[in-house]
C-alpha cells in the first residue's frame, strides 16, 4: 500500500510540474499592463498594428526519470523569434525577441534588454558553492516582462535549471542554456541588420 501510495504522489508531482499540458492561447497584452516596448506597441487599441516575425530556433531537451521501475519522459521547447512591431500611422517600430515555453506561454524582450539578459545568463552559469555561504543555492535572471531564468542546485550537486513565464515553467540542463544563450546572440545579430538597414 505505501508503495502504491508514493508511485501516485510521485506521478502527480511529475505531472504537475513537468509534463507538457494541452495547448492554450497566450493572454491578451493589456495597455496598462505592458512593461516593454513590444508589448505596449501590440497593445494599443484604436490603431493599426503590423507584426512580423523570424523564427531563429529552439532548444529542446528531454530527459528521462525512473521510478520504481516506471519511466517518465519530460521534454520541453524554449523557442526564439525575432519580432518587429510597426504603428504604420506614425512608422514607429520596436524590434526585440518572443521567448515561448512549450509553444505556450510567451514573453517579450526588447531590443535594448538583450545585452543584459545574455550577461545575466553569463553570471547564473557560472554560479557554484565557492561563492555562496550555504550547500544549496539558486541564482536567477528576470526580464521586465516577467521571464525568469534560473540555475539551482537543490537535488544534487548537479546544476539544473528552469525558465518560467507566466504560468508554465521548464526544467533544462546547463547545455540547453549554453545553446539558448547562443540562439539570442544570433537574435541580436539579426536585429541588428534590421536597424542598420532601417537607419540608411
Amino acid at each position: 500500500m505505501n508503495y502504491l501510495i508514493s508511485l501516485f504522489v510521485f506521478i502527480i508531482f511529475f505531472m504537475a510540474g513537468c509534463s507538457p499540458s494541452t495547448e492554450t492561447k497566450a493572454p491578451a497584452i493589456e495597455e496598462k499592463g505592458a512593461k516593454t516596448n513590444i508589448e505596449q506597441f501590440i497593445a494599443k487599441s484604436g490603431k493599426v498594428v503590423v507584426r512580423s516575425y523570424k523564427e531563429i530556433g529552439k532548444v529542446v531537451h528531454t530527459k528521462k526519470t525512473t521510478y520504481k521501475g516506471y519511466t517518465f519522459t519530460d521534454k520541453h521547447e524554449i523557442s526564439t523569434k525575432a519580432i518587429e512591431v510597426i504603428n504604420p500611422s506614425t512608422n514607429e517600430r520596436s524590434l526585440g525577441l518572443i521567448i515561448g515555453i512549450d509553444d505556450k506561454d510567451r514573453s517579450y524582450i526588447d531590443y535594448d534588454e538583450i545585452d543584459s539578459l545574455v550577461s545575466g545568463i553569463d553570471y547564473i552559469s557560472k554560479i557554484n558553492k565557492t561563492m555562496v555561504s550555504f550547500p544549496h543555492f539558486e541564482a536567477y535572471y528576470s526580464t521586465k516582462s516577467g521571464l525568469r531564468i534560473t540555475t539551482f542546485n537543490y537535488l544534487e550537486d548537479k546544476m539544473s535549471v528552469s525558465f518560467t513565464a507566466i504560468s508554465k515553467k521548464a526544467y533544462v540542463d546547463l547545455e540547453a542554456l549554453k545553446t539558448f544563450k547562443e540562439l539570442i546572440l544570433k537574435s541580436k545579430q539579426v536585429l541588428s541588420e534590421v536597424k542598420k538597414v532601417l537607419s540608411t
